[in-house]
């Protein structure tokens, strides 16, 4: 296996660059004389692999690219697809049976990927990581993470660690300031700074121009992660020998009457059921919303962007807020998306492909996915690392082609940010760790759901828009939801996902490091 270690320049290759059903390909690089491969010939390993893009799609034919090729002893095919329309590209993917070797999954437990996983279009890796010592980097993923990611017992994807932290509410502490409010510490002192926030005119423009909370989408991302868990919606709840899904619980009808008032005193904008991810963060950046949910991670660039504009503008991480339920603090699954082997991959490969994946979970490998070349993309000085942040962005982009270093804080720190702003960010990443509930449908496979969840639930949100905004009484929500908690079908559905529960709480994975958090 070769070692991820500085290299000299590479000789350059000549890449073309095509633009495909908004997909972004980089052909097979040649190969200059190259380290072996991790299964010791002297050919490198040639796969195709599937990512998401998140912003604009960088030059890869970059030095970066060609580097890392060289470096890590494969020659790689990236296609990289825009985050927006990720999921319809996947889906389209797994129909047509044109996957990649490596495909990053956002949502394993989709019914999409279950059907996929179900029908043989991914290898069940399970015996294949079987022996820890041959991927020790794999090996130091929590065992919590890797349970998070089975399905029916077996791993079918390598996840891509994140800590058990992510998503925060966060705040403008400068516009709390103006109007004499003291930093949120329970939800009614967070839903009072919101309606200040729309009606007070915190920016000082004499305009009714500001909105207190930024959401997008039908479901009010990204903050209904969150503040779910302060209403008890991930608390599992059972009726009988049913499991209830979250959105039936009585706490997700408190947070949807939270939301219709909220949206009725115009403190979230009027249009948030259509707007996309990002869409939300835009607003906060320019100064038109004083609250939103974000990654704790992603505070320092909302922060610099906002101070661009208004010198005086200061954001903060709020603590997780105690609301009738609980606190604001929702558990991810400590992974985004798993990296999956399609089935035509022969199982020789398979071994050489998952070493490759090893490599990529190592600190080293992170660091050069975060700061580049030396000399071109950074500069490092007595500790301090500069970031050519134009060149980074055209060249390295935010983009991922591997499994990463697991980091508790990950989701917490930047390294564009100082030090004291980080490790703010790391005692605050702690309390949301420590307080954090994960949805008690994590790692839970019904096949009742599987196949029947899209029609079943096919009016949830948009009967969710009409009752938030008022279009529709919140009876009509409660009605829903008894409608669907007497259907037989759903009733199936909830008993499985009962079984599944009592199941997966009681397994194990023998695999992967124990972690408190």
């Amino acid at each position: 296996m070769p070692t991820f270690k500085v290299v000299k320049k590479v000789p350059l290759v000549l890449l073309t660059l095509a633009v495909l059903t908004g997909c972004i390909m980089l052909p097979d690089a040649l190969a200059p004389a190259s380290p072996q491969s991790p299964s010791g010939s002297d050919e490198r390993t040639a796969t195709g692999i599937t990512t998401v893009l998140y912003g604009d799609a960088p030059d890869f034919s970059s030095p970066y690219y060609r580097d890392l090729q060289h470096r890590m002893g494969v020659s790689l095919a990236i296609r990289a697809v825009p985050y927006n329309s990720y999921h319809d590209q996947f889906r389209l993917d797994v129909t047509s049976q044109k996957l990649t070797d490596i495909v990053l999954n956002l949502d394993p437990y989709s019914s999409i990927s279950l059907g996929a996983i179900r029908q043989g279009a991914f290898h069940d890796l399970t015996p294949f990581l079987g022996d820890a010592r041959k991927y020790p980097n794999l090996a130091r993923i929590p065992k919590t993470v890797w349970n998070n990611t089975k399905i029916g017992g077996k791993l079918y994807g390598i996840p891509r660690p994140t800590g058990l932290t992510d998503l925060a509410l966060h705040i403008r502490k400068d516009w709390l300031d103006k109007l004499g409010l003291p930093v949120p510490a329970t939800l009614d002192e967070y839903t009072a700074a919101l309606r200040a926030f729309a009606h007070l005119d915190p920016d000082g423009n004499r305009k009714r121009d500001t909105y207190g909370l930024a959401v997008y989408g039908p479901t009010l991302n990204a903050a209904a992660g969150p503040l779910g868990s302060a209403f008890g919606v991930n608390t599992p709840t059972f009726e009988g020998d049913h499991l209830l899904i979250p959105f039936m619980t009585a706490g997700y009808r408190d947070m949807v009457a939270w939301f219709r008032g909220l949206y009725a005193e115009g403190v979230i904008p009027p249009m948030y059921m259509l707007q996309l991810y990002g869409q939300e963060r835009d607003l906060a950046k320019n100064g038109k919303a004083g609250s939103l949910g974000n990654p704790l991670n992603g505070l320092w660039e909302i922060q610099m962007t906002a101070q661009s504009q208004d010198p005086q503008a200061e954001w903060i991480t709020l603590p997780p807020l105690r609301g009738p339920g609980g606190y604001s603090s929702f558990q991810p699954p400590g992974y985004i998306g798993v990296l999956m082997i399609a089935s035509h991959v022969p199982k020789e490969k398979v071994e050489r492909i998952v070493s490759f994946l090893d490599q990529t979970a190592t600190q080293t490998f992170k660091d050069f996915e975060r700061y580049g070349l030396e000399g071109r993309h950074h500069v490092a000085d007595n500790g301090t690392i500069q970031i050519h942040e134009t060149l980074r962005k055209q060249e390295i982009g935010d983009i991922s082609i591997g499994v990463g270093y697991y980091e508790p804080h990950a989701k917490a720190v930047t390294p564009k940010a100082p030090t004291a702003f980080n490790e703010r960010q790391i005692r605050l990443s702690e309390q949301y760790a420590e307080l954090g509930v994960p949805t008690p449908l994590q790692g839970l496979v019904s096949d009742t759901y599987m196949s029947r969840s899209a029609d079943l639930f096919k009016d949830k949100n948009m009967l969710l828009t009409k009752v938030i905004t008022g279009e529709s009484p919140l009876q009509e929500w409660e009605d829903y939801v008894s409608r669907m908690k007497a259907d037989p079908e759903v009733r199936k559905m909830m008993r499985e996902y009962a079984e599944q529960f009592r199941m997966h709480h009681a397994e194990t994975v023998l695999w992967g490091q124990t972690s408190s958090r």
